[in-house]
């Protein structure tokens, strides 16, 4: 190997383990989906899903939501920073836009502050079906631990 391809690898390899130690440092959040959805792209099926919320060194905000029945896992980025109105609460929730039986997730609030991620939901082709909002509370996912 040469020494441009060992420092790729081991650029990658500082990476990962950032992201990894990052994600394991904050809390995780688990939801009961009963829909199927979307999430950037990735299709989901309806289930009990952890959503683990960590913060790049960058600042981006990363989600790794993973189905706990089927394994299915995928990583969304919060791709706009967002305030909840003061009238607002700051309870730990997923939002869903939907419309008719497809439904793709909009928004986390992970309850920690009034910030919330919002994210970018494929445009839906203009259709006589009523677009509605869908929230899916999040709770903490306590384990014992010895």
């Amino acid at each position: 190997m040469n020494s441009k391809s060992i420092r790729h690898m081991f650029s990658i390899g500082v990476l990962m383990t950032t992201l990894a130690s990052a994600s394991f440092a904050q809390v995780t959040l688990k939801a009961s989906i009963g829909f199927p959805f979307v999430a950037q792209g990735a299709t989901m099926e309806p289930g009990d899903y952890t959503v683990k919320p960590t913060t790049t060194m960058g600042g981006a905000h990363l989600y790794f939501l993973r189905n706990v029945n089927t394994g299915t896992s995928s990583v969304v980025t919060g791709t706009y920073k967002a305030t909840l109105k003061e009238n607002v609460s700051v309870t730990p929730r997923l939002t869903f836009q939907c419309q008719g039986n497809n439904c793709n997730l909009k928004s986390i609030c992970d309850g920690t502050s009034r910030d919330y991620s919002e994210l970018i939901a494929p445009r839906k082709p203009k259709s006589t079906t009523e677009e509605t909002f869908i929230e899916v509370a999040l709770v903490k996912n306590v384990r014992n631990r010895r």
